[in-house]
């Protein structure tokens, strides 16, 4: 049975990614997987795992170097359950046989759609009538009046995959300011 350490700097990143029905198909498909986990995790605090040919990595993972390959020699594929590997692989990785792979690109597609969605319920004065009585209304005082969302530039500031998938929006086609890669 081929083994996988699934890294995470907290828990709530564990339960979101793993729950027994996922247990369950990995074992189908032949893999153990091991999870460490806990807060503010090291490349040192990492437990060797010599037959390890895959690592998952998350949000508040350790960044993944020397001292990780050494530990885990046999990696073939490092997955990152998140956006960006910039904050979780060292490029000393990029010298070994071994693949790294992201969910930045199916990430982007979720964010963008989401941001568009944002975009549209404020050019429609959602906030401002969202509130029930009693409640706190989600108002920012004409913060973000729209006179037409058809004729409004977005400014994104992003890395290149989501200001990229902000474009290929049928049939919107907003005006984008686009900044990539964060300063």
């Amino acid at each position: 049975m081929k083994k996988i350490v699934f890294l995470a700097g907290n828990q709530a990143a564990v339960d979101l990614f793993w729950n027994e029905e996922m247990s369950g198909k990995v074992k189908e498909a032949g893999f153990e997987v091991t999870v460490q986990c806990h807060e503010k995790m090291t490349p040192e605090d990492v437990k060797p795992d010599p037959e390890a040919v895959a690592l998952i990595t998350t949000w508040g993972s350790p960044k993944c170097g020397r001292t990780i390959l050494e530990k885990m020699p046999r990696l073939r594929i490092i997955g990152h359950a998140a956006g960006s590997v910039k904050l979780v692989i060292d490029p000393i990785v990029y010298d070994h046989p071994l693949r790294v792979v992201s969910a930045n690109l199916i990430m982007s597609k979720a964010v963008a759609e989401w941001s568009l969605m944002m975009t549209l319920l404020v050019s429609r004065n959602f906030f401002a009538a969202s509130s029930y009585p009693g409640k706190h209304r989600m108002d920012w005082k004409n913060s973000f009046r729209m006179a037409d969302i058809k004729n409004q530039t977005i400014g994104c500031w992003s890395m290149e995959t989501l200001s990229t998938t902000f474009l290929h929006f049928p049939p919107y086609r907003p005006g984008i300011l686009r900044r990539n890669r964060c300063l």
